[in-house]
Formats: C-alpha cells, sequence, structure tokens
C-alpha cells in the first residue's frame, strides 16, 4: 500500500473522506429546511440515529478523531428532519379536525 507509513497522508485522506461525507448530510440538510419537510420516511431517519449512535459509539472505543467527528455532527440533521416530519403530520391532522 502506497504511503502506508506517512500518517499525516492517511490523516488527509481521512478528513478528506470525513468532509465528502458530512457534505452529503448538509446537502440533505438545506434541501429538507428549504422545502420544510422531508421526503423519506421516519423510519429511515430512526435508523440514521441509530446507526449514527452506534458508529459514534465504536469510534470513540477505537479512539479514531476523524471517525468520531464523521458521526457526531449526523445528529443534526437526521433529528431535524424528524421534527419537521413530526410538525407538518401534526399540522395536516389539526386542519382535518378543524
Amino acid at each position: 500500500m502506497p504511503w502506508r507509513d506517512n500518517e499525516w497522508v492517511w490523516n488527509a485522506i481521512a478528513a478528506i473522506g470525513m468532509f465528502m461525507f458530512f457534505t452529503r448530510f448538509l446537502v440533505q440538510w438545506i434541501y429538507s429546511e428549504k422545502l420544510k419537510e422531508s421526503k423519506v420516511p421516519a423510519i429511515f431517519w430512526w435508523q440514521s440515529l441509530l446507526g449514527a449512535l452506534l458508529m459514534l459509539l465504536y469510534a470513540l472505543r477505537q479512539r479514531d478523531l476523524w471517525f468520531t467527528l464523521g458521526y457526531l455532527f449526523t445528529f443534526i440533521p437526521y433529528s431535524r428532519n424528524l421534527v419537521l416530519m413530526y410538525r407538518r403530520r401534526r399540522a395536516a391532522e389539526a386542519a382535518v379536525q378543524a
């Protein structure tokens, strides 16, 4: 494997990889904020929250900075999408009752 012993190269690769992975969460978050709704089922977000929690625990156990940072901030868009979904559902139910 090239650069096997170059720690800074692998840290840079990890940082760039996590940045690329994290930006897809930002895109989804911004898209949902713009529409004020989420376009995926609630179970997707619950599974994402659970998966992120488990991966975060694993990353902490491994004491891996980039792995930990990558999963630490994923809770923000997952939680926000659930809030948007349930808020919209309550508003729709209230409109039907009115």
